[in-house]
């Protein structure tokens, strides 16, 4: 942030305190990400394009393959 994000420069001791909390509460790892919401319980996308209705209708029309075909064929 102070590289790239225009933040100042902190005190030693200050940065440290904040890089401590950050690093004990925002670190990586999965028990810091939640699972994607499944499609079922999402809304509607209002920004939905014509080409994209379109597409899938015929998906569901089967004019256009859901999956790719298996490898080989």
């Amino acid at each position: 942030m102070q590289k790239h994000g225009g933040l100042w420069k902190l005190e030693p001791a200050i940065e440290k305190s904040i890089i401590t909390y950050l690093a004990a509460n925002y670190g990586p790892g999965d028990k810091f990400r939640r699972a994607p919401i499944p499609l079922s319980l999402m809304p509607a996308n209002p920004y939905t394009t014509e080409a994209r209705l379109e597409a899938d209708a015929k998906k569901k029309a089967g004019l256009i393959p859901t999956a790719p075909p298996p490898a080989g064929k």
